[in-house]
């Protein structure tokens, strides 16, 4: 009975690094009209795309080795850490 009387504690939810789920939004590089007539701007949206499809999936293996750490139960094994 004694635990009934004791002030309620407001439970905190955790959540992912914010940073995480920035990079996790963040919209795909538009490709310019330029991509059709010139090679060099190809190249460079090619870059922008690969990179942009980088961070997002360095941000998700993150926040999958977050959730592990804070107790989730995966039936798969996170990205490492890339160097």
């Amino acid at each position: 009975a004694a635990s009934a009387c004791a002030p309620r504690e407001r439970l905190q939810p955790i959540f992912p690094p914010s940073a995480d789920l920035k990079v996790l939004t963040a919209p795909k590089p538009v490709a310019p009209p330029e991509i059709v007539t010139s090679a060099k701007a190809a190249a460079l949206h090619d870059i922008a795309i690969e990179t942009w499809g980088e961070t997002i999936h360095a941000a998700g293996a993150r926040i999958c080795r977050w959730a592990k750490n804070n107790g989730a139960k995966l039936d798969f094994e996170c990205p490492e850490l890339q160097q």
